[in-house]
């Protein structure tokens, strides 16, 4: 007896799941996609079984009911779990998988099982015969009614999304990092934050790792040394007491021998035992030496021009003319900036934090060198002007206030060693 034809309205995961479930067990399916002539708000593409994001199948864990629940459909020949096993991607305890191989997988299954019919339609009706409504929470305005007819409801509510596809090629790595999800499995996932703090927190967690990791190698390297001098030294008491003894046996060597060897043992060990610690600690103060001497060989002067000249009195005509910068190589803080700030003008920059504020400030005074560009004061370029002259006619107030310890006075008198009762009193109130 032929068996009956079964309508499937829907070709998502549910739909394919179940026309290749029946299909396979001899009964004919009419599968019924509305795509590509109609398409939902949240699926982009042509192919049956569209995941709206590449970790929707969620844990494949055995602890958990998500992952028992696949491996309970892997048993049954579920066309999800052997797709996802073609289109998987690392994702530590989540299965995750390649959207578009995954969908493409799927469809191509359907399409090359005989006992199923695809039409491409719109279902606003349900046919003759058995249906089963694999619409999901997508389902067209159309059946929506049809069903709200029916079941006397007013909808049945499910919201979702698309996730969005973020290419990797995109992602600067330099901020984004690596970890795995719920501190679970591997480092799969690119984590990219929007705070500085889960960066440095981060940062701090990897140098810190890498710092352990050095130590623990040390450890086990300066351990490892120590225990073969120790195991050395004590062999050698063994060998002469073992070669003594047989020596005594055989009356070719004294007691008073024996015992003088032993001394002369004693006598060579202790400088052996220095000499280990010797190493150990040259290790360890060659490594902080080796840095010591970077440090100090960086030169941090800023070179002045031959033909570099005083200024008395600048008028605070300032301008930047295509400057960029960067404190790395390879990593611009700022590029071709050009801006003018006329005597007298006020004048703000405004952005966010680590946007290079505060460097624009540093530049005019020449703690850093350019990288590009010019900056003028007054005309002239600050690059021909000495140093000492320069950094007189600016003023620069911190946003970290700091006070030294000592009165007011002296704190504003640093500024200018020498500095009258009556000049720190005519500071105080231009700066008020």
């Amino acid at each position: 007896m032929e068996k009956n034809i079964i309508n499937v309205i829907g070709a998502g995961l549910a739909g394919c799941e179940c026309a290749l479930y029946l299909a396979k067990r001899g009964y004919k399916v009419h599968l019924y996609e509305q795509k590509p002539l109609v398409k939902s708000p949240a699926h982009h593409s042509s192919d049956f079984a569209e995941l709206v994001c590449s970790n929707s199948l969620k844990s494949k864990n055995l602890d958990n009911a998500c992952g028992l629940l696949k491996e309970e459909m892997k048993l049954f020949g579920s066309i999800m779990m052997e797709a996802s096993s073609v289109s998987s991607v690392p994702s530590g305890n989540a299965l995750s998988v390649d959207r578009n191989i995954f969908s493409s997988y799927i469809t191509s299954k359907v399409k090359e099982q005989e006992n199923i019919v695809i039409h491409y339609e719109e279902v606003k009706e349900l046919k003759e015969g058995i249906n089963i409504i694999a619409t999901g929470p997508l389902t067209s305005p159309s059946l929506s009614q049809t069903l709200q007819n029916m079941l006397g409801e007013e909808f049945l509510f499910f919201f979702d999304a698309a996730a969005p596809i973020v290419t990797k090629e995109s992602i600067d790595m330099n901020i984004a990092y690596k970890k795995s999800r719920y501190e679970q499995g591997d480092d799969s996932y690119i984590n990219c934050p929007f705070t500085n703090e889960e960066y440095e927190i981060n940062r701090f967690e990897k140098e810190n790792v890498s710092f352990r990791n050095a130590k623990k190698k040390f450890y086990k390297s300066m351990a490892n040394f120590h225990s073969n001098i120790e195991f050395f030294m004590n062999m050698l008491n063994v060998i002469v007491l073992a070669a003594g003894g047989y020596l005594i046996m055989k009356s070719k060597m004294s007691v008073s021998d024996l015992v003088a060897a032993n001394l002369f043992i004693a006598a060579f060990s202790s400088p052996v035992h220095r000499l280990s610690m010797l190493v150990e600690q040259y290790t360890t103060g060659m490594a902080g030496f080796k840095r010591f001497l970077e440090i100090m060989q960086t030169d941090t002067s800023i070179a002045e021009s031959e033909n570099a000249k005083d200024i008395f009195c600048s008028r605070g005509n300032i301008k930047f003319e295509n400057v960029s910068f960067s404190y790395t190589d390879g990593i611009e803080v700022l590029k071709n900036l050009s801006f003018e700030v006329k005597p007298g003008q006020k004048f703000a920059l405004a952005g966010l934090s680590g946007g290079g504020k505060t460097t624009v400030c540093s530049l005019l005074p020449r703690f850093y060198e350019l990288t590009g560009g010019k900056i003028f004061l007054d005309g002239i370029d600050i690059k021909e002007i000495k140093l000492k002259s320069l950094r007189s006619q600016i003023g620069l107030v911190q946003q970290d206030v700091f006070l030294f310890a000592g009165t007011i006075k002296e704190n504003i008198g640093y500024g200018k060693i020498g500095a009258t009762d009556e000049e720190i009193i005519n500071a105080a109130k231009r700066a008020e």
